[in-house]
């Protein structure tokens, strides 16, 4: 038996009797997420995902929300509407399921969904079924996958569905961090403030906030008064050295901070990278060397096809596969002649014969000496190719 969409409904009971109806082979059929998830893929029912939206973005405990999405509809029969609200607090989560109503006279349907606790609730998953309950789904796991250009909903970003819920509990006028009912929030004024996205410190080190709670999941960089960081499950990683990334490029870490100073390689699971003052230079192409050995770039990304001449300060020299070849001895070309190299490396006191696929070549002081004619060490020459 197939696994059906990730319940949301209490004891996973809508997912397992869905499971077990009957279902109409030609009017839908079984698509896999991400995750390992599956749901109907109805052709005869389309829900908008641009049309979701919630009346209030902040509300009171106890407050009704009304969240609304345009569900339309290619067939007769008539059809149902399912809203999944998640509530995260803390490290915790909840689901529960609405069913919506739908407006007269408009392809909207809608729901009230009364938070009963402080903390945050967004739109997990959006379900349409038919008479026969094959169903079109919509889903907000995981957040960053975007609709596919057939027109499966994969997967969608739910943020214009999500909202929070407050309470009117003072605590004086202390701001920062307070654990209230074992939850980490961020209060200013004596208020929870609900809106704080950003870093905060206590006694234990540096934390990430999103929607004024701690953020036990979040992993990337943050930036406060005295430079940008980098965390790790919602922790400041002190011991984190590498690369990280946000909406203006690729950046280098030392020890947890963004170092502005550092310029060579660094690499990730894509490859390895230039970096220059910190950032990855993609317009970087030449050499660089770890402690590995030295290396061809090519816009910032090491070029590991790459064969042929290159210099720095200290020379020319030769490439095989993107690393420097310090046994290479022979010919080598670039836009300006024929050289020749001796160990990798460029030697302009070279003075003999050299061979390559089109024939021996007479160099003098590392080039070809084309307005050469004459003997060499037994080989006779004509314009530096010899006879």
């Amino acid at each position: 038996m197939k696994k059906f969409i990730k319940s949301a409904f209490a004891g996973m009971t809508m997912a397992i009797v869905l499971s077990l109806l009957p279902q109409t082979a030609a009017e839908a059929h079984w698509t896999e997420l991400i995750d390992g998830y599956y749901y109907y893929e109805h052709p005869e029912i389309t829900i908008d995902p641009t049309s979701i939206s919630v009346d209030k973005k902040e509300v009171k405990v106890g407050e009704p929300v009304i969240i609304k999405v345009k569900v339309t509809r290619d067939i007769d029969t008539p059809i149902n509407v399912s809203f999944d609200v998640q509530y995260t607090s803390g490290t915790s989560a909840s689901w529960q399921n609405n069913w919506g109503t739908k407006e007269d006279d408009s392809d909207y349907w809608y729901t009230y969904y009364t938070p009963q606790s402080a903390g945050v609730y967004r739109l997990q998953e959006v379900i349409a079924f038919d008479a026969h309950r094959n169903a079109k789904s919509i889903t907000g796991l995981p957040m960053t996958q975007p609709i596919h250009e057939d027109g499966v909903y994969d997967a969608v970003n739910m943020d214009r569905a999500t909202f929070v819920a407050y309470d009117d509990t003072n605590y004086g006028t202390y701001t920062g961090m307070l654990n209230i009912d074992d939850n980490w929030r961020y209060v200013i004024n004596g208020k929870v403030d609900w809106t704080y996205t950003g870093m905060a410190c206590n006694e234990y080190g540096w934390w990430y906030y999103q929607n004024g709670q701690l953020d036990w999941n979040y992993t990337g960089m943050a930036c406060n008064d005295y430079g940008w960081w980098y965390y790790r499950n919602g922790n400041l990683d002190w011991n984190y050295t590498g690369m990280a990334c946000n909406d203006y490029g690729w950046w280098y870490y030392q020890n947890g901070r963004l170092d502005w100073n550092y310029t060579g390689m660094a690499c990730n699971e894509y490859g390895w990278w230039y970096y220059r003052n910190g950032n990855l230079d993609w317009n970087y192409t030449g050499m660089a060397c770890n402690e590995y050995g030295w290396w061809y770039y090519r816009n910032g990304n090491l070029d590991w096809n790459y064969t042929g001449m290159a210099c720095n300060d200290y020379g020319w020299w030769y490439y095989q596969n993107g690393n420097l070849d310090w046994n290479y001895t022979g010919m080598a070309c670039n836009e300006y002649g024929w050289w020749y190299y001796q160990n990798g490396r460029l030697d302009w006191t070279y003075t003999g014969v050299g061979f390559n696929e089109y024939g021996g070549w007479f160099y003098y002081n590392g080039q070809i000496a084309w307005d050469y004619t004459g003997w060499w060490d037994g080989f006779y020459c004509v314009n530096g190719h010899l006879a």
